[in-house]
């Protein structure tokens, strides 16, 4: 589960994208975004101009 400090908003996993099941956005959904696995080296490549914060 994800919460989020800023709404107070709990959100649950599901196949579609995140339900809130307390909080401010409770029974609203976040679609699923597409979105990939890769390294930083490849990200890097793709995104010269990335910085990455510690």
């Amino acid at each position: 589960m994800l919460y989020d400090r800023e709404t107070g908003t709990l959100w649950y996993p599901y196949r579609n994208g995140l339900m809130g099941i307390q909080g401010k956005y409770f029974k609203k959904w976040l679609p699923k975004l597409p979105s990939e696995d890769t390294t930083w080296e490849r990200w890097r490549k793709r995104h010269p101009s990335s910085e990455l914060l510690n």
